[in-house]
């Protein structure tokens, strides 16, 4: 069996936690934590979702916000 490892997901070499994004059908959030692939955000509707980065890129279901 092959193992996957995917490494940190940067932007402009920082780090995504703690950037503003906008999720397609969840609206604005804060990226909270970041795990390998596995992101956590917070919504403005103060619930906490957890997601695949590479899929919600992939599926152009986020967008960051400036």
């Amino acid at each position: 069996m092959n193992e996957v490892r995917f490494e940190k997901v940067t932007i402009n070499e920082e780090s995504v936690e703690g950037k503003s994004v906008n999720h397609r059908s969840f609206g604005k959030g804060i990226i909270q934590k970041q795990d390998n692939d596995e992101i956590t955000i917070s919504f403005q509707d103060g619930i906490v979702r957890k997601f695949s980065y590479k899929v919600l890129l992939e599926n152009n279901l986020l967008n960051f916000i400036d």
